[in-house]
């Protein structure tokens, strides 16, 4: 069942907007299935971009900018920068609408740094994942709670040269249990928390870099269709993990030229009990021969390391954008 409604973002703009024009601006909506969706026009026109529906993909462009969205698909490009959305966009009537969730958490905080809550960062937690008894994915050369220790390491020494301050759940091979990882990072006053992965899959062909974030409230994980209920403790930061996701994923597939995977949804227990904006990424297949060779290298894993860095860097001068 589907009807409109229309629905005044009046104060959220006036709230969040820098121009009298933007925060005037009186954004439609539709209820479809039960979710609310907001105009793809009106968002176009909201930043200033120009509207261009084709035959299932509507673009939105200006000239520092481009979003693709295909229809009935929850991938899309922000600024060559493959997204996952909590809900496909759809056509109502002949309109392209998306969630006004996807919105309002997802596609405002990346694109406009007004729109995330400001914060300081100077106190950020590593976390390589796995250890001890918990190797993590086992590839043909290496084991991944080898290769996020080592990662972590090089990756302390360069936030370091930018003056942060770094700890990590972990300097050693040690098992730590994933329900000890946040709280440590909460009792040590963490500003963010960087969760450290190498992927594994059975198709030996699968590779590439993906960053995760954990699912709002009320939305589904990337690889679900069943929409999340409840709320956890990481949702308070969501429109920061969002922005952080995205500054950490673009620099690291720019960086070492890998596959783009895209930035996901899920709940993982570090993320959902992430005290401050978190992001987990995992930097490659150990289950592919030649991903598995590059990221074991000490030269790949210090030109992850310096891209994350550079990520963190970014998504902290956004805070002043």
């Amino acid at each position: 069942m589907r009807h409109a409604v229309f629905l005044a973002f009046g104060l959220f703009l006036l709230l969040l907007a820098p121009s009298p024009a933007r925060a005037a601006f009186k954004m439609r909506s539709v209820t479809v299935n039960g979710q609310t969706y907001v105009f793809l026009r009106d968002v176009a026109t909201y930043y200033a971009m120009r509207y261009a529906p084709q035959k299932g993909l509507t673009v939105l462009s200006s000239g520092r900018s481009r979003l693709d969205f295909t229809i009935d698909k929850r991938e899309c490009a922000l600024c060559g920068v493959t997204v996952h959305l909590s809900f496909a966009p759809t056509v109502w009537q002949t309109e392209t609408v998306m969630s006004e969730r996807d919105f309002l958490l997802l596609l405002d905080p990346i694109l406009r740094g007004a729109a995330v809550p400001k914060q300081k960062v100077s106190r950020i937690m590593l976390d390589p994942g796995h250890g001890g008894r918990d190797v993590g994915g086992i590839g043909k050369l290496y084991q991944e709670k080898t290769i996020t220790l080592a990662l972590s390491r090089r990756l302390t020494e360069k936030l370091e040269k930018y003056g942060y301050v770094v700890n990590a759940t972990r300097t050693s091979d040690v098992e730590v249990d994933l329900e000890r990882r946040a709280p440590l990072a909460e009792n040590w006053r963490a500003d963010l928390f960087i969760s450290l992965h190498c992927n594994l899959t059975e198709a030996s062909e699968v590779k590439g870099v993906e960053t995760f974030l954990v699912a709002p409230e009320g939305t589904p994980s990337t690889y679900s269709n069943s929409p999340k209920v409840k709320s956890c403790s990481g949702n308070r930061f969501d429109k920061q993990n969002s922005r952080l996701a995205y500054e950490v994923h673009r620099s690291v597939v720019a960086a070492v030229g890998a596959r783009d995977r895209g930035i996901k949804h899920a709940q993982f227990a570090v993320l959902r009990s992430a005290p401050c904006p978190a992001a987990l990424i995992e930097i490659g297949f150990l289950s592919n021969r030649d991903e598995e060779k590059r990221i074991g290298s000490a030269d790949h894993q210090d030109k992850i390391a310096a891209a994350i860095a550079a990520g963190i860097v970014k998504y902290r001068q956004s805070m002043n954008e």
